[in-house]
């Protein structure tokens, strides 16, 4: 009797959606050229975070210009009702309304409050940092939007397609406008 040899499982993973209870992760066998691309945008637990139409999209370019479909093996996944149901795609603005307008207000509360809490660790820490050099140096939350958006510029600077930082960027500039009643 021939024993069957088990299928060595692929170390990249990509997993479609933002974390939901409806995501899925679905292991694809790769080439070492193209593990080795995803692996630069992986997580450390080797997760590459793409949304269900990049990651189609990305299926389509693999294959031949020419090509209508490409067949993927998928590893240890059996389709549900809540997998396969089509969502919309949300534009960046709209993730971030949503984020804004909604879990992360009940989480952290007003956004004036927030910020300008946020403000007021930073000016502390940079006079006790900074003694004699930072005289007089308040932040405001408009302060604190606007560094946050530049950390998030820093971080497209090393990947420009990261949606989430995209998102958290407009959601930054949209918390600025609300707490200057824009």
């Amino acid at each position: 009797m021939a024993v069957k040899k088990a299928k060595k499982s692929p170390k990249t993973v990509v997993q479609i959606g933002r974390a939901r209870p409806t995501d899925v992760v679905i292991p694809i066998k790769v080439s070492a050229k193209t593990e080795k691309a995803l692996l630069r945008q992986a997580d450390g637990n080797g997760v590459v975070y793409i949304t269900e139409k990049d990651f189609r999209e990305a299926l389509l370019n693999y294959g031949r210009p020419e090509a209508k479909s490409i067949q993927v093996e998928i590893v240890g996944f059996e389709p549900t009702p809540e997998t396969t149901a089509a969502e919309p795609v949300k534009s960046v603005l709209e993730i971030a309304n949503d984020i804004i307008y909604g879990d992360r207000e009940q989480a952290y509360g007003s956004p004036r409050f927030n910020l300008d809490s946020i403000a007021q660790f930073w000016s502390v820490y940079l006079r006790r940092k900074f003694p004699g050099q930072s005289e007089g140096m308040e932040l405001t939350g408009e302060d604190v939007a606007q560094l946050m958006i530049l950390l998030k510029t820093a971080r497209l600077i090393h990947n420009p397609s990261h949606k989430d930082s995209l998102v958290d960027q407009a959601g930054y500039a949209a918390l600025q406008g609300r707490i200057q009643d824009l």
